[in-house]
């Protein structure tokens, strides 16, 4: 077997409109935090602001779906690259943590500025990335307990490769969402569906967001398939419309059945699935909206943007936001959206950007080394 086609086992095409996706998704969650921005610094916002409030969990939904198809892409798709434990955990530590070290310094340091007391237990659970276990800890620095999450789901999902030596792919991902079910479930039982520190601890845990992470995972292994189904791109805007309706439906209910039923999970899931297979399905409306040039350009540096925009946002509401005249909602929401963008694109360039060029050499390195080796 010679070398490019080794190689080509182990690489796995570029989706363009991923990036868009990403940069959507961001700026759903930035919209939502600029929204409850008004209420932590005793403001009332405009009423129409409210439509800003539910883009937050679009936002996240969204984002672990995009975790669960990028992250396993890769081993499931039609070229599969050798499930290798440590390179895995290797490749996942370099490109999530020392950006959110950065990040999560800047974030001490600016609680500093503003005289908050810094508690070491909560520093240190959010130093290794365990802080949403803890009710107390879960939202003391704001967004930073999905990072926790996405990285405990990285870590089921290793669990799960490593399953599928012993058993069926299908077999694994069906006890995904069986361990997703009973986990939700024993939630409802325990502490119902309103949103307070204990469900929201067990609801956005990593067994709690097993659906939306295993839908993904569905969706990378099934994406060649579903680029040849001739009925999704001929009927895309009707899709397109039904996902739409089911996303409008789980906000009428949620305020019903709770924030933290998962039912609403569900529903939302299905819907924003549909519209995230529609993204990556070549030559659809949706596709070539998402593989746009600037949403791509925004959806790389989309990790430091959501590093970064809760600082901003709070720096913003201190110092801007309680010295804006009354009916300027909309102009301050498109002005810090626009600093959370550049700060989040500088933070890029100086951190993230040179680390992940450095992991890229090093990688490459050692899959030369792993296909002479092979070759051998």
């Amino acid at each position: 077997m010679s070398q490019m086609s080794l190689m080509s086992k182990t690489s796995s095409p570029r989706i363009d409109s991923i990036d868009g996706m990403r940069a959507l998704a961001a700026t759903a969650v930035i919209f939502s935090h600029v929204y409850l921005s008004y209420f932590q610094h005793g403001l009332d916002p405009a009423r129409w602001l409210d439509a800003l409030s539910p883009l937050g969990g679009i936002g996240v939904t969204l984002f672990l779906i995009l975790s669960g198809f990028c992250i396993s892409h890769m081993y499931v798709g039609a070229n599969p690259r050798t499930f290798q434990l440590a390179s895995f955990v290797e490749r996942r530590f370099v490109r999530i943590y020392p950006a959110y070290v950065v990040a999560l310094l800047v974030a001490v340091g600016w609680l500093l500025v503003c005289n908050q007391k810094i508690d070491i237990g909560d520093f240190l659970t959010h130093l290794t990335l365990s802080h949403n276990f803890f009710p107390a800890y879960a939202l003391s620095y704001g967004p930073y307990w999905t990072v926790a999450l996405e990285m405990q789901l990285y870590g089921l999902f290793a669990i799960g490769m490593l399953m599928t030596k012993r058993m069926s792919p299908k077999t694994v991902l069906a006890s995904g969402i069986g361990v997703w079910i009973a986990w939700r479930a024993v939630s409802v039982l325990m502490f119902g569906t309103k949103f307070v520190p204990e469900t929201f601890t067990f609801t956005y845990s990593a067994f709690g967001r097993l659906l939306e992470f295993a839908l993904g995972v569905l969706i990378a292994a099934n994406w060649h398939r579903l680029c040849d189904i001739v009925f999704i791109k001929k009927y895309e805007v009707g899709i397109s419309l039904g996902a739409l309706m089911v996303i409008l439906s789980q906000m009428v209910l949620g305020s019903k059945l709770g924030s933290t039923n998962p039912v609403n999970d569900l529903l939302m899931t299905c819907g924003l699935g549909t519209l995230f297979v529609l993204s990556i399905i070549p030559s659809t409306r949706l596709s070539a909206l998402m593989s746009k040039r600037m949403l791509a350009r925004l959806g790389e540096a989309t990790y430091s943007v959501y590093l970064f925009h809760a600082v901003v946002i709070d720096i913003m509401a201190k110092n801007v936001l309680t010295r804006m005249p009354s009916n300027s909602e909309f102009i301050y929401l498109v002005m810090t959206t626009i600093v959370c963008i550049l700060t989040g694109l500088g933070a890029y360039m100086l951190v993230e950007r040179p680390v992940m060029s450095w992991a890229k050499v090093w990688h490459k390195r050692s899959d030369m080394r792993t296909v002479k080796s092979v070759a051998v």
